[in-house]
């Protein structure tokens, strides 16, 4: 069984911040898996960061950057992958319910779910054009993930409002990716 990160939270919550973060400093090579599957893959490491990390793309990167019926390409890649990659993603085409309860039954799974209590002043900073009726949706999907009796033992709350939170996530993300219990830590 591959490890599975699963990053995912409100827009302006640092996702893609945490995930450049994690990523630098690394050697990474693109691929794709079916057309529709792009990655990064750390071959030292033997760790897969789905999605596309591009440098002037804005804050719209990861899974964002993926078609919306990349769902079962991904599970085809993470039926096929090697039993002791790590998989890394972020992002909303990927972090559905469904998907993360695939993904559960068949990876040693970690979902991180981020939090920042100033989101309406990162709107501003990033110059966020998204509705009130999405924001309102992406609360009630992260809520549903949330109270998932089915993923509550995999869910794991992140505050990540400065570096300190982002150092501390990609120490909870390195101890998961070394360790080969999670569960005994």
């Amino acid at each position: 069984m591959a490890r599975v990160i699963a990053i995912g939270g409100m827009p302006g919550t640092g996702k893609t911040t945490l995930m450049r973060e994690y990523m630098r400093g690394k050697e990474w090579k693109i691929g794709k898996h079916n057309k529709l599957l792009a990655y990064h893959y750390n071959e030292e490491k033997n760790i897969y960061v789905l999605g596309l990390y591009e440098e002037d793309k804005g804050y719209a990167q990861g899974t964002d950057r993926l078609s919306m019926a990349v769902q079962p390409t991904a599970i085809d890649f993470l039926q096929k992958i090697d039993a002791e990659a790590t998989i890394i993603f972020e992002g909303d085409r990927l972090f559905t319910a469904s998907f993360l309860e695939d993904v559960a039954k068949n990876h040693r799974v970690l979902i991180l779910l981020l939090k920042a209590d100033n989101l309406q002043e990162r709107y501003q900073l990033r110059n966020s054009n998204q509705s009130e009726t999405f924001l309102k949706g992406r609360k009630t999907k992260y809520s549903h993930i949330s109270s998932n009796f089915f993923l509550m033992p995999y869910i794991q709350e992140r505050l990540n409002e400065n570096r300190k939170d982002l150092d501390k996530t990609i120490t909870e993300i390195n101890k998961f990716i070394e360790s080969v219990d999670y569960a005994k830590i």
